[in-house]
């Protein structure tokens, strides 16, 4: 049995994000550093990088950022997106 499914077209809203962080190096000293996400929404901007921050304390150890806070997270553009 065959079905003749035909697909709608859709849009999303897609924005890119720019988190600033602090975090604490294996040698103790204090750094700031920007990274730039493009997601549909600020919380899942957020969920983004913790799940970033894990993955790459998990893959470098020798590299752990430790002590890490967002200082900020800017929206600086946006488009739609065709599905």
């Amino acid at each position: 049995m065959t079905y003749d499914i035909k697909k709608l077209k859709s849009q999303i809203w897609i924005s890119d994000y720019i988190i600033t962080f602090s975090y604490e190096t294996k040698r103790h000293n204090h750094k700031e550093q920007k990274r730039m996400i493009t997601t549909i929404s600020r919380q899942f901007a957020e969920r983004d990088f913790w799940m970033w921050i894990s993955t790459i304390n998990e893959d470098k150890p020798y590299r752990a950022m430790a002590n890490v806070k967002i200082l900020d997270i800017a929206e600086i553009n946006g488009r739609i997106f065709n599905l």
